[in-house]
């Protein structure tokens, strides 16, 4: 209970892509190794292509499981924190200049043609439209946001 329903969402999604990954390898769960770990976090960055800030949040959440099951506390590891170091060597984040996206052009795009007027929308259109508004102003931090795409949005495209 320490922490947010969605964040105990997202790090049950990481953990369970972990264990996906770990039986399409044959790989023992039931007290991995810095090793398996380690391959894990070099799979999500040379296969996944995953942005070193998501390899993070991997890191996050599996050394928040295995350390209440009783295993390794990963989080603090100096060798997984030199791998990581390393990552952001090889992709360092680039900062954008501009937002990826603006509230206020999207909310004024959403009341032009295609979605307005009512009448003339089709009705996907104005279900994507009344779900976007509603979770826009019902979530209160951003992780919420990224939890309830994780859960819905698949099923939904």
């Amino acid at each position: 209970r320490a922490k947010w329903p969605s964040t105990s969402w997202v790090y049950n999604s990481k953990w369970q892509i972990f264990c996906d990954w770990c039986v399409s390898r044959q790989a023992n769960l039931s007290c991995p190794s810095l090793s398996l770990v380690a391959d894990f976090l070099l799979f999500l960055f040379k296969q996944k292509h995953c942005s070193v800030s998501t390899i993070k949040g991997y890191r996050a959440a599996l050394a928040n499981i295995l350390k209440f099951s009783g295993g390794p506390d990963f989080g603090s590891d100096p060798h997984l924190s030199d791998l990581i170091h390393y990552f952001e060597l090889q992709r360092p984040v680039s900062h954008a200049l501009m937002p990826k996206w603006n509230l206020s052009w999207v909310l004024w795009s959403l009341s032009k043609p295609l979605y307005e007027p009512m009448c003339a929308a089709s009705f996907d259109l104005l279900t994507m439209k009344t779900v976007f508004l509603i979770v826009l102003a019902s979530v209160r931090l951003r992780n919420e946001l990224h939890a309830l795409y994780l859960s819905w949005m698949p099923s939904f495209w």
